[in-house]
């Protein structure tokens, strides 16, 4: 399947990117860190966000997501203590679930918080994906 950044992926010094445990995105549904209206940032990659031209790390080039809001929430809490109201500025303070079709893209494999990264078809358009926004306290 095409990616969307595959010439960014390619200039990543972590290679491969994505890594070589990514499997295809199935049917279901993840979280993701939104503003109420979601914006167009809410859904470009960090290396968008920040124009990368290259960058040390595949997970630029990725969606941030989590299976479940509770881990989406704990995670916001701990990013919030650590960079303030600039993550909530630039990320939102609500939860946007998403529902993915299959081959929507790559997804890597989660980490112990329940991190992971979507890394998209060239075809997709993930700001389509929203079935319903939640402000985190409500979670």
């Amino acid at each position: 399947m095409p990616l969307k950044f595959a010439a960014e992926h390619a200039k990543s010094q972590e290679q491969p990117c994505p890594c070589k445990e990514a499997i295809p995105v199935s049917a279901g549904s993840t979280f993701r860190f939104s503003h109420n209206p979601s914006t167009e940032g809410n859904w470009m990659t960090r290396g968008e966000r920040q124009k990368l031209k290259r960058s040390r790390t595949c997970d630029a080039w990725g969606l941030s997501c989590y299976p479940t809001p509770a881990q989406a929430k704990a995670a916001y809490a701990s990013l919030k203590a650590r960079m303030g109201d600039a993550f909530v500025s630039k990320l939102g303070d609500h939860v946007a679930a998403v529902t993915t079709q299959v081959n929507d893209g790559l997804q890597t494999p989660a980490n112990a918080a329940g991190h992971y990264n979507i890394h998209e078809d060239a075809e997709m358009n993930p700001s389509k994906w929203i079935s319903r926004i939640t402000a985190l306290w409500a979670i």
